[in-house]
């Protein structure tokens, strides 16, 4: 009998978010990535000696908008003509709550922009408590633009980040 009742509970536990609770968390990490990082180069083109263009080298803690913090680490680059930038951060969320919900947990995030191409990757895992519900995400993402598409890829909290969460320019 007891067996029996285990296997029944044991897909309801196995459930992860919904698709539309997906999408609410996927846009509450990457806004609270973007803003994140805005700030920790904006921290570090604080120095006094800096002059720009410049390589910089983040190590950013600050307070998330409304509780926790969040910390950037990483190099960040537009050194040179101005044609080209690059990335390589990690971000740690502890009880980082921003409008869309609350975040904890890592992630790193890499990018390299020229003239003629964007390409970006995104990965790490998340606790997320917010509107749309409370659960652990790993995620895995990548975006490629030049100058003939644009394509996504990648998963995030088990979905498909092109054909099931529809992420698309």
């Amino acid at each position: 009998m007891k067996l029996r009742a285990l296997v029944v509970l044991l897909p309801l536990a196995a459930c992860g978010p919904s698709k539309s609770e997906s999408i609410q968390a996927f846009l509450t990490v990457t806004a609270a990535a973007s803003s994140a990082q805005a700030r920790a180069v904006a921290d570090a083109q604080a120095g006094p000696n800096l002059v720009l263009p410049a390589a910089l080298t983040l190590d950013f803690s600050g307070p998330c908008t409304l509780g926790g913090t969040v910390g950037v680490a990483g190099a960040y680059d537009t050194s040179g003509s101005g044609e080209r930038a690059a990335f390589d951060l990690t971000a740690s969320f502890d009880g980082c709550r921003e409008a869309t919900g609350r975040l904890d947990g890592d992630l790193r995030w890499a990018s390299v922009a020229e003239a003629d191409r964007f390409v970006a990757t995104m990965d790490g895992a998340i606790d997320y408590d917010g509107s749309a519900g409370n659960f652990t995400c790993d995620f895995d993402l990548s975006i490629s633009v030049d100058s003939a598409r644009t394509t996504f890829g990648g998963s995030f909290c088990g979905y498909d980040v092109a054909t099931d969460l529809r992420v698309a320019p």
